[in-house]
């Protein structure tokens, strides 16, 4: 019997890589977009392994882990892989400490996700991947390396992620302009971390710095740093959404 995996995650594009990632190994999987929804969907079905964002709004990853090991007392042990931002020294001691059994620090890769399924599924059949990485400038081969498989592997799907990404990126630009003229810096902090999940997971590399450099500078309370910031973004965003417009028409 197939296993059952659970994804909880809240970024809509990160969701579809991570579901074509495991469709792709052989699995299909049953997602949910916060950490409550997550707690709820394992008191209704039992799953093998669940994928368990470590930031999402309202309940965390770490929250909803701890919440789950409590409801499982010493009765049952549901293997729990974390999905984080970060691959810092201690992440893994962290997730860990919440009660997860292992890790995957993004982008999502298929090579993470065919790892985990062998170490903690054993009967998990996937496919042998060759990993491929380029840290240079964006470009369409980058976006297929890094999401593993190419637009003619699945054209609707490679237009989905596509428009998800890019409907995403106006509605943040326009929520990070009103959240600089309110001078709202946590606001500010949560969108640079949400858009640069999904540019990491489609390997667009510097708009992820410029929203790793926003984080900091929100951080910091640093308005005239920030603001420059944001209309860099949106310098950045047109540029790629240029690279991306053939795919779209």
């Amino acid at each position: 019997m197939t296993a059952r995996i659970l994804l909880a995650e809240d970024n809509l594009v990160n969701q579809r890589v991570a579901q074509k990632h495991l469709a792709y190994l052989g699995y299909g999987v049953d997602v949910v977009a916060d950490g409550q929804a997550a707690v709820t969907a394992l008191t209704q079905k039992d799953y093998e392994l669940v994928f368990m964002d470590c930031q999402m709004a309202g309940l965390d990853g770490f929250a909803a882990t701890a919440e789950i090991r409590r409801r499982e007392g010493a009765t049952r042990h549901t293997t729990i892989v974390a999905l984080t931002a970060h691959a810092l020294p201690g992440d893994r001691e962290r997730c860990l400490a919440a009660g997860m059994d292992d890790y995957i620090a993004k982008p999502l890769r298929r090579t993470d996700f065919a790892a985990m399924l062998e170490r903690w599924l054993p009967a998990a059949q996937h496919t042998e991947i060759t990993a491929a990485t380029n840290t240079t400038g964006f470009s369409l081969d980058i976006l297929q390396q890094t999401i593993g498989w190419t637009r003619e592997d699945d054209p609707e799907l490679f237009v989905e992620i596509i428009t998800l990404f890019c409907q995403g990126a106006e509605e943040r630009l326009a929520a990070m302009r009103q959240a600089v003229a309110a001078a709202d810096w946590e606001a500010l902090k949560a969108l640079g971390h949400a858009w640069r999940g999904s540019c990491s997971s489609l390997g667009v590399h510097r708009l992820e710095q410029l929203c790793r450099s926003l984080e900091e500078t929100a951080n910091n309370m640093q308005a005239l740093q920030t603001k420059a910031l944001v209309s860099e973004l949106e310098h950045e965003f047109q540029r790629v959404k240029a690279v991306l417009a053939p795919v779209l028409e």
